[in-house]
């Protein structure tokens, strides 16, 4: 018996203009070529990956998002993310002296 193995491409979410495309960090925070990982309120990649389909968000809130050190999917969501490389620039960009929240608010923790 002759054993054969087939790939299957994976399809590339693709956002149109205004969007973003943001996945789930990997197992350690690895991210898909051309990304890299965002962890809000200065936390760090869970050892093991989360399982949610990547998605488009509308750019400029993802921006608003990443300058204040919040999770684009919500207030309250502590996980790493994944979003496309063109949007690393913005997380070097001075931000005033008080700017955002630098931890995860305590409503979140009920």
């Amino acid at each position: 018996t002759k054993a054969s193995m087939e790939l299957k491409a994976v399809k590339t979410v693709e956002c149109e203009a205004g969007f973003t495309r943001v996945c789930p960090s990997g197992a350690g925070g690895s991210c898909p070529d051309g990304m890299f990982n965002f962890c809000p309120y200065n936390g760090s990649p869970a050892a093991a990956e989360d399982s949610w389909a990547c998605s488009c968000l509308q750019t400029r809130m993802l921006e608003l998002d990443v300058q204040a050190g919040l999770n684009p999917l919500g207030e309250c969501r502590g996980e790493c993310i994944c979003m496309s490389g063109d949007m690393e620039a913005i997380t070097k960009k001075q931000k005033p002296t008080f700017f955002g929240p630098k931890e995860m608010p305590s409503y979140c923790n009920n």
